[in-house]
């Protein structure tokens, strides 16, 4: 049998093996989400850090009298791109607190998802093995016995054929 191929010999197998990858996929799509989430918070982090520094370096700067060592000119035009940088973050931050629920809630679902998908493969493998796999195991079972039967009658009369004079 091909590993490569879906089971379509029958039904039971088929549910049981899509049941697997169903929840082989919910799986992998939480997992997916939430490293998403959390480098999209990663991120969040370090821009919010840099500009924290960079806004208490702007305060030095406009703290100097004019005309001293360091003071810049355009220091009140930085200062406004940095609000508005620090305004983009803040809404940033509202909308990873926001999606922060619908994280969990898609992890709820997801891991509900994964574990009907097993009990429905796992039904699907009873069903497959009580309907079908035991018959044809008992089948094979008994050509075996049928063939060793034959193969011993076969060497009884082999034996009684050199047996008689």
């Amino acid at each position: 049998m091909d590993p490569t191929s879906l089971p379509t010999d029958n039904l039971y197998k088929f549910i049981a093996l899509a049941g697997l990858g169903v929840a082989g996929f919910c799986v992998w799509f939480w997992w997916a989400k939430v490293h998403e989430h959390n480098r999209e918070a990663d991120e969040y982090v370090r821009r919010g850090s840099r500009l924290i520094r960079q806004q208490r370096q702007m305060r030095k700067r406009l703290s100097l009298p004019p005309g001293a060592a360091g003071q810049d000119d355009n220091a009140l035009a930085r200062r406004d791109e940095l609000q508005i940088d620090i305004a983009e973050l803040k809404a940033d931050k509202t909308r990873l607190t926001g999606n922060v629920p619908k994280v969990e809630g898609l992890g709820k679902a997801l891991v509900l998802g994964a574990f009907v998908s097993l009990l429905v493969s796992l039904g699907a493998f009873i069903t497959w093995y009580e309907k079908l796999q035991q018959h044809l195991d008992a089948s094979v079972v008994h050509g075996l016995r049928e063939q060793k039967a034959k193969a011993d009658l076969a060497e009884l009369e082999l034996k009684r054929a050199k047996a008689k004079p």
